[in-house]
């Protein structure tokens, strides 16, 4: 059995090619930087316990403490390796640094797809060098979306296998396809392993069409019969992430909405509609696809400086954008409908153009079902912009209500169009003598896609708004600053147009044998390049400042460790120090450790980061409270890299915790701050160059935090989930104190009655309807204020009469008073009836993230409360080593009953989803590795 050597050269010359268009694009990671990555850092904030843990005890916490209070590591940094596929990925990028082997990786993936149809080795290469340099694409590797980037980069390699299957060898396709498909998974980015799918379901029944036509229906289903067993391999191979994942996402913000229920506002699981389509890419903005600045590229001011101001030639356009700026106001270089970007969806001006040709001048059953596919995903991504038809499918389609960020499904669209033009392209190279009998229709086509484009060139006012829905009332449609942008949509349009001009040139130039095959392929490789980069160096490049330091880039090191402490965290660090004589003396000796361990290697002095690093990981593994930093504490992770954190960042959080950010910890509410024992404080306190937004401790420890466990005095249950999140908050008494009624509660007209925190409080006014929140006062528990008099009444409300509403504060909620229970819980409790013990002492002896020791001395049995997150799955409790009941308290915590006596109570965190599912993932993966060696072996030696 031998190789064919030659018909392999083709293929070899392309991927070194790949690599080295790589390797120059990316050279400073060969020069030891690595790009600065938003994500990353985040997430090198919220898994610092869980790599800490690992590296200390060589396997998975899946719990952490560090973010809202504890949560399941699943989502967040668990290490799948009994998936042994996921090995591969180095293997097919040669072990080459990020992210030089993820835009490899985007090179081969497509070339693998067009491999397996068979295409030309070069035209090929075109269509890999189309997908790959596709703006989002590499856009997305700035923000650090890693395993977004890694799942798109096999979107094509999946594919292929599939249609492998369906036009050559059913076996080795099917077997294709469950070895990548088994590694897609593996990259834990499943919103677009679901988008993928849509692909192969319209490529499915293109397929069918094509059998059937060929009277070939029973070969197509067992062919597909093959494809499905290739899947669930595939599915199978990957048991811990999707088991894990099914597990978690039930009990977060994906999963069932109880408060909502219970408020008569959601029946329904699932994402919040508002929430799915908060990025929703505008109708006028889909014409990035072909026109990178048609809502003017990534977000930012127009001017961040004075330089920039006077840098504005044109005077009346300079005037202007001072007085927007004087005014309070804001230009931004974006003006589409998202929130922000950080770029255009930009597939390329010759894409794009030979991918409309490819429709018209081919249109089999494929090219059509890419066609419709990309549409359907167009519509989508459009989102609350086309809300009837994305409601639709919210309500409908399984699962699509699961992800969030709408215009993410645009990647359909960034897969299908190369994939169209190579097509066409492979279509010409086979058959120019089919494509010269229609050049009329060629003709027309190309005519009317660049005549399209300079229509919107000659007149783009007509067709597009240059001022966004935010700025309405600043930017006034006549103004200079909306001819400007229409200048820079005109100057990309142009672009556009030259660069498929060129491109129609290079077809009927080897259609009329102006120029032969090689010279009209070159000439399209070259200019799609040229398009594409040029574009992509507008968001993604290597340019450095006056200094000579990159603008994009960081040190390897300075990723590694991104955060550096500020004022507040040291403060902390050292009353914790001062408190504690044992834990500091641990923390030196680490200290003194690790840097005899640097300089044994010659490495040196320990850095300030490193230093850092584990002194901070040191107290975090000696002490278990929380801190809580104000600000945007809720969507960051800075804290979590130094303590245990209240707050955090992330995507998929429980949907009891994101119900208590909501109500609760958002109006920072004392109760649940001091049941969550947040002993430390932190505010904003000034911005640093070098260390960022500087915190500062607000005092000293918090006395009034519960600590880790304590013995609960009485119980108050609630009858739902809204009374039960009501109960940790404020209770007010309303009065009206005129004739009329003039205030709803909850879309009910009253004239008094008792106000929660959760309730909907409407005051009627000449303007209408407005909300009133009553937590905005600043009240102690018994005391009455007027509204419109009383100078405690700190609620500024217009029309509001000297004497119109009393509230009074009948109700705080104090957890060293009380806990609240849901009545669903009242079975585990039993015939519980409280006994005070005054000499009743809990302590917790031992802190793991996934094992929970405490120890407590009692003369009666008593209830305890734990300043733990509640998480029924995968918690298992002890007492004196034999398993015991706990339940929901406080609608997000622990708490059990005891018996009297001296005992020591233990919290386990173990997932069976995570123990079966790595024996079946290693199983199915060793399984689909062998499968691929038989089934390839076989193959070759047939064709020998």
């Amino acid at each position: 059995m031998k190789l064919n050597l030659k018909a392999l050269l083709p293929h070899l010359v392309a991927v070194a090619l790949f690599v080295v268009i790589s390797m120059v694009y990316f050279y400073p990671a060969l020069q030891g930087y690595t790009l600065k990555m938003r994500d990353i850092e985040s997430h090198k904030g919220m898994s610092k316990e869980l790599n800490d843990f690992r590296k200390e005890n060589g396997k998975e916490a899946l719990w952490t403490n560090s973010m809202f209070g504890g949560m399941p590591a699943t989502q967040i940094s668990v290490e799948h390796k009994s998936n042994i596929l996921t090995y591969t990925f180095d293997v097919l990028t040669l072990w080459l640094p990020y992210p030089i082997n993820i835009l490899l990786m985007y090179m081969i993936g497509f070339y693998i797809l067009l491999v397996c149809l068979r295409v030309n080795p070069w035209v090929a290469f075109l269509g890999a060098i189309a997908f790959a340099f596709s703006t989002y694409f590499l856009i997305i590797l700035e923000a650090g979306h890693r395993s977004k980037a890694y799942a798109i980069a096999f979107m094509p390699a999946v594919l292929g296998a599939i249609l492998y299957a369906y036009r050559s060898k059913a076996l080795l396709g099917a077997v294709l396809t469950a070895f990548f498909l088994a590694i897609e998974i593996a990259q834990n980015h499943l919103q677009i392993t679901y988008y993928l799918f849509f692909v192969i379901l319209f490529v499915a029944v293109a397929e069918l069409i094509r059998f059937f036509k060929a009277n070939r229906v029973k070969e197509f289903f067992k062919i597909s019969s093959y494809l499905i067993v290739a899947a669930l391999i595939a599915i199978t191979a990957n048991a811990t992430l999707l088991w894990g994942t099914y597990e978690y996402g039930k009990e977060t913000i994906r999963g069932k909405n109880e408060l909502a229920e219970a408020k008569g506002t959601s029946k329904k699981d699932g994402l919040d509609l508002a929430y799915m389509t908060n990025w929703s890419y505008g109708k006028q903005e889909t014409a990035t696809l072909v026109i990178p600045n048609a809502k003017g590229g990534a977000t930012g001011s127009m001017i961040n400086s004075q330089e920039d101001l006077y840098a504005i030639e044109n005077p009346a356009l300079q005037q202007e954008v001072l007085s927007v700026y004087q005014n309070g106001g804001y230009v931004n270089n974006y003006w589409g409908d998202q929130p922000g970007t950080s770029g255009p969806v930009y597939v390329g001006a010759i894409v794009f153009l030979l991918a409309i040709v490819c429709v018209v001048m081919i249109g089999d059953a494929l090219s059509w079902a890419l066609l419709l596919v990309s549409i359907l995903a167009i519509l989508l991504s459009w989102g609350k912009n086309f809300l009837g038809f994305t409601e639709f499918f919210a309500e409908h389609i399984p699962l699509y209500n699961k992800f969030r960020a709408v215009t993410m499904i645009l990647v359909i669209v960034e897969l299908c169009l190369p994939l169209l033009m190579v097509l066409f392209v492979q279509k010409l190279i086979a058959n120019k003598e089919e494509i010269s009998k229609q050049l009329k229709k060629l003709y027309i086509t190309l005519g009317s896609v660049v005549g399209a484009i300079f229509l919107l060139w000659l007149m783009p006012k007509t067709f597009f708004d240059f001022t966004s829905s935010a700025e309405e009332g600043v930017i006034l449609q006549s103004s200079e600053i909306v001819n400007y942008r229409a200048g820079v949509f005109k100057a990309d349009a142009l672009r556009s147009l030259l660069f498929m001009l060129l491109a129609s040139v290079a077809i009927i130039g080897f259609i009329k044998n102006w120029f032969n095959q090689k010279i009209a392929l070159s000439a399209l490789i070259v200019l799609v390049l040229v398009d594409l980069i040029a574009i992509n160096q507008r968001y993604l490049n290597n340019d450095t400042d006056d200094s000579g330091e990159y603008a994009k880039w960081q040190p390897n090191e300075q990723l590694l460790m991104p955060f550096r402490a500020t004022e507040g965290d040291y403060a902390i660090y050292n009353l914790e120090r001062q408190n504690n004589p044992e834990l500091a003396k641990k923390i030196d000796e680490k200290l003194k450790q690790a840097q005899q361990t640097k300089m044994d290697k010659g490495d040196g002095q320990l850095t300030i980061q490193e230093q850092e690093a584990i002194m901070f990981g040191e107290l975090n593994k000696h002490t278990n409270f929380r801190v809580f930093a104000g600000g945007d504490s809720f969507n960051d992770s800075r804290t979590s890299y130094f303590h245990k954190s209240v707050g955090g960042y992330h995507g998929a959080k429980l949907r009891r915790y994101q119900d208590m950010i909501e109500v609760h910890l958002s109006r920072q509410n004392d109760g649940v701050l001091n049941m969550l024992n947040t002993k430390y404080i932190l505010q904003p306190f000034k911005n640093d160059p070098i260390l960022g937004v500087v915190y500062q401790l607000d005092g000293r420890a918090n006395q009034r935090a519960m600590g880790n466990a304590w013995f609960a005095s009485n119980v108050t249950w609630a009858k739902d989930a809204k009374e039960e999140i009501a109960l940790l908050g404020d209770v007010y008494r309303i009065k009206t104190l005129t004739e009329n009624n003039v205030f709803t509660l909850n879309g009910t007209m009253i004239s008094d009655g008792e106000v929660t925190v959760v309730d909907t409080l409407k005051l009627f006014t000449p303007d209408g309807p407005i909300d009133l929140d009553l937590s905005r006062l600043s009240m102690a528990l018994g005391q009455k204020v007027i509204l419109g008099s009383d100078s405690l009444a700190t609620i500024n409300i217009p029309y509001l009469d000297a004497q119109h509403i009393e509230v009074e504060l009948v109700s705080r909620f104090n957890p060293r008073k009380e806990v609240i229970i849901s009545e669903s819980q009242k079975p585990l409790i039993a015939d519980f009836s409280q006994s005070a013990d005054s000499s009743a002492y809990v302590q917790m002896t031992h802190y793991k993230p996934n094992h929970l020791t405490y120890e407590y001395t009692s003369s009666s049995v008593q209830l305890l409360v734990f300043s733990e997150i509640f998480y029924d799955l995968g918690w298992t409790a002890y007492i004196d080593g034999k398993e015991a009941k706990h339940f929901r308290v406080n609608y997000i915590l622990r708490g059990m009953k005891v018996p009297a006596g001296e005992h020591k109570i233990e919290f386990v965190y173990s997932l069976k989803s995570y123990d079966v599912g790595r024996k079946i993932s290693l199983a199915s993966s060793a399984f689909i590795i062998l499968l691929l060696l038989g089934v390839g072996y076989k193959e070759l030696k047939m064709k020998n």
